[in-house]
């Protein structure tokens, strides 16, 4: 996957996670969408397949809060790498603030090239899950 086709998904799913919680939630969710990013949420202890990469120092490179209200181009910097990019991520919209509607990305540990290791291909935007909102209860 090339970086374009990265951002465009990232784009599109993201809109369609703010869309559908739009639907569900009686605050009004803004247009503008920061992210909240939660790398190496899978367990990866488990044999990789020949084209699936894990940075396991990520948790050294990134605090918790160099990870919070970012921006799409951030995103994208910090989950593109090399063609790479995590076999599946779940998008939900967590909260409204200051004229924003945030989405939480949960991500996989594991990186591919490979788009057929991705996960969601039939059921959402791949590698993104189907839009969902946290159930706040």
């Amino acid at each position: 996957m090339d970086r374009a086709t990265f951002a465009s998904r990232l784009d599109s799913a993201s809109r369609r996670a703010r869309d559908f919680a739009r639907e569900l939630v009686v605050e009004p969710l803004p247009d503008e969408i920061r992210f909240d990013v939660v790398l190496d949420a899978s367990y990866d202890k488990n044999p990789l397949h020949p084209d699936e990469f894990v940075f396991p120092d990520d948790g050294e490179r990134f605090s918790r809060s160099d990870l919070m209200g970012l921006d799409a181009a951030t995103v994208i910097d910090v989950l593109f790498r090399d063609g790479k990019v995590p076999e599946w991520i779940n998008l939900a919209v967590t909260h409204e603030g200051g004229g924003r509607t945030f989405v939480e990305v949960l991500c996989c540990g594991r990186f591919t090239a490979n788009e057929s290791l991705f996960y969601h291909a039939g059921g959402g935007v791949s590698a993104f899950s189907r839009a969902r909102p946290v159930d706040p209860a």
